[in-house]
């Protein structure tokens, strides 16, 4: 079973939406204190080797060379602080104004889906994993990319029952919410024996997850167009 509609957002829902908003505003320090130890150790170690290999000159030269060292890792440790800061100032009131929008709007768009099977695609690069699922009547929902994954740590995924959530207004995705129970990935497809000329452009097609490779490579030589409606 697959379904669409708009109903409130709930609690839940309302507090994922608020901690996506966060994720994308949170600054990280690591790049930048990272950039300024790495140019202070290659000082120390400038200066240390000096000592060691020619320890008559390892005076002004090396202190010279050490401090340029340390100089522009501070430099560059503070351009991308500043950086950051900018960045959280601008975008974070951006983010709150859309967060207010979006409970004021209060909306969001579900996607229902009740599975009885599921193939699994192996993912390739970091593009996140593929999977088919027999939703009934004859119909196949394919979901593919990193933005699947399960908001609800406590349910297992896939799952027999779930929903995929994203609010109407600004259309961001909170994930997928899980109602049944775990879904056993029936069939590992390997890349290097997948056609991906055959990936589907929609999202929900005919066809049966027995004969998915087949059903695939029709849809493609019809080349639909992407709808989800």
């Amino acid at each position: 079973m697959y379904r669409k509609y708009q109903r409130p957002i709930n609690a839940s829902e309302a507090r994922q939406a608020e901690k996506s908003l966060e994720a994308i505003v949170h600054i990280h320090y690591g790049g930048s204190l990272g950039c300024f130890g790495i140019l202070g150790a290659l000082a120390v170690a400038c200066h240390l080797l000096s000592k060691l290999f020619k320890p008559d000159s390892a005076g002004e030269t090396t202190t010279m060379i050490a401090s340029w060292f340390l100089a522009g890792g501070a430099i560059i440790a503070i351009l991308q602080l500043l950086t950051h800061v900018i960045n959280k100032v601008t975008t974070g009131g951006k983010r709150k104004c859309q967060l207010q929008e979006i409970m004021d709007d209060g909306q969001v768009v579900v996607e229902r889906v009740e599975a009885t099977g599921v193939v699994e695609l192996l993912e390739t690069e970091d593009e996140g994993r593929t999977l088919f699922f027999d939703i009934g009547d004859g119909k196949i929902l394919c979901l593919q990319g990193q933005d699947y994954y399960a908001a609800n740590d406590n349910k297992p995924w896939p799952n027999t029952q779930f929903e995929i959530v994203a609010t109407k207004r600004h259309k961001l995705g909170l994930g997928i919410f899980c109602y049944g129970e775990e879904l056993k990935v029936s069939r590992m497809l390997k890349p290097d024996g997948f056609n991906y000329d055959h990936m589907p452009e929609v999202d929900v097609f005919d066809g049966a997850l027995e004969t998915l490779e087949e059903d695939l490579r029709k849809l493609a030589e019809k080349g639909s167009g992407r709808d989800k409606s």
